[in-house]
């Protein structure tokens, strides 16, 4: 017969710490840091002409939520493309890449941050 206990210790203050303010401030930094990076991201892919397009890009995060927009009334059509002009794909397919790929990793580093403190 084999037997094997496995004692854990420290997940009280583990747990006790994963409820706290802390942790939640943890990702709001981590939502914070995304929503500047898809602002970034969606600013420096945007076509110029004027600059009014670019301009009117605003990313903001609040709580577990980013809200993005681009608010000239062209957007979409430089965004997705018209039947006259190609897309110029600079914001929904860039923002979708980023949540698919880049996210993820941004929240795990804010989190990673706040458990090193603990």
């Amino acid at each position: 017969m084999l037997n094997v206990t496995i004692t854990v210790s420290g997940f009280s203050e583990l747990q006790a710490a994963l409820v706290s303010e802390g942790f939640a401030n943890s990702i709001n930094i981590g939502m914070s840091d995304a929503a500047n990076e898809i602002n970034a991201k969606t600013t420096g892919l945007c076509p110029v002409d004027t600059g009014a397009l670019q301009g009117s890009i605003s990313v903001t995060a609040s709580g577990t939520e980013i809200h993005a927009e681009a608010s000239e009334d062209y957007a979409s059509y430089v965004d997705e493309g018209t039947y006259k002009m190609d897309a110029q794909p600079f914001f929904a397919e860039p923002i979708d890449d980023y949540v698919t790929n880049e996210l993820p990793g941004t929240l795990e580093r804010s989190i990673e941050s706040f458990l090193d403190t603990i």
